[in-house]
């Protein structure tokens, strides 16, 4: 028993292509609203910078005690911070800011 397909597969091919177009444009939109959104929503001077969990002086302090607390056989008693890297409302911003750059590219 054969079986055929009598359809023209260049609507699905058109489709195809819409698609792929319009994820190059969300791949060349994304790191331009992730700058955005440091910029305007963190208030960064200079965009595309890591985001640490605290400052940067307490990163460095905290190893420096780190060490010491290893070195003096003590590392048992060393605590995680288990603060967010964000605030709520950050991390908020920058879900709608993307869900919105999503429902235009799509």
């Amino acid at each position: 028993m054969e079986i055929t397909a009598d359809f023209d597969p260049s609507a699905v091919l058109r489709h195809l292509d819409a698609i792929e177009r319009q994820a190059e444009e969300l791949r060349a939109a994304l790191p331009v609203e992730f700058a955005d959104w440091q910029s305007e929503d963190m208030g960064r001077k200079r965009v595309l910078t890591v985001i640490w969990p605290t400052s940067r002086y307490r990163v460095k302090r905290r190893r420096r005690v780190v060490r010491r607390l290893r070195k003096a056989g003590q590392h048992e008693r060393v605590i995680v911070s288990r603060r967010p890297p964000l605030r709520r409302e950050l991390i908020e911003r920058f879900k709608a800011r993307f869900i919105a750059l999503l429902d235009r590219s799509f």
